[in-house]
């Protein structure tokens, strides 16, 4: 998709590379209504092998659109979309 903003600091395209890409519309539509566990998300994304969710909730948890959270029982942790995201 070609965006054809005037200036380099076009929204459209900037959220296209955020959001862009496979399965992460998808990841970020589940994490919108409820906080999920990996296997939880892998279940409900098979299309996703476990290195490429690893990646993407990397990439989304390094731009700030999701909160990753450990706890020290089980469940082990939890992944939920920020304002950000949403």
């Amino acid at each position: 998709m070609e965006c054809y903003c005037s200036g380099t600091n076009c929204p459209v395209d900037a959220t296209l590379k955020m959001i862009g890409g496979k399965c992460k519309t998808l990841i970020l539509r589940h994490l919108l209504s409820r906080t999920l566990r990996f296997g939880e998300l892998r279940r409900l994304i098979p299309q996703a092998t476990p290195k490429m969710l690893t990646q993407i909730l990397r990439e989304l948890e390094g731009n700030g659109q999701l909160t990753r959270t450990v706890y020290p029982v089980v469940p082990e942790g939890g992944i939920c979309a920020d304002a950000a995201g949403r």
